[in-house]
């Protein structure tokens, strides 16, 4: 039984296809992250009594800001914002943090469809070798 071109072909898809969707993976858990640290940051805005806080401008720099109301500004898209309560907003990131963790045992799902896949070919080669022996 020889190894054909259209086994290594699919083989080679495979392993293309679980890289590429490890990619994507990685890019989920690095969001999840970031909505976990944010949900976080919330839950203590909400709590504290400060009247000060550093407001970052981005690329690591900072500004000491007065704090005169809880309302958030939410950005909706081509630069409007929008006033949220905290717990509209934490609300909103709950319901994001949920989906993406459902995308990601999607992912987490076809990737071990991928390899597992991947490793009947394997094994098929591996077994066609030894009966050439």
């Amino acid at each position: 039984m020889e190894i054909n071109q259209e086994t290594l072909m699919k083989a080679n898809f495979l392993q293309k296809e679980s890289q590429e969707m490890e990619q994507r993976l990685e890019m989920v858990e690095n969001q999840i992250s970031e909505f976990e640290q944010f949900h976080q940051s919330l839950k203590e805005l909400e709590k504290s009594n400060e009247k000060e806080i550093f407001s970052s401008l981005g690329k690591g720099v900072h500004i000491p800001a007065e704090i005169k109301s809880k309302e958030l500004l939410v950005e909706v898209g081509q630069g409007y914002l929008v006033k949220k309560k905290p717990e509209e907003v934490l609300k909103t990131l709950e319901e994001q943090t949920k989906r993406l963790k459902e995308a990601r045992m999607q992912m987490r799902t076809r990737i071990e469809i991928y390899n597992s896949a991947l490793h009947e070919i394997v094994s098929q080669i591996e077994q066609m070798q030894k009966e050439k022996k």
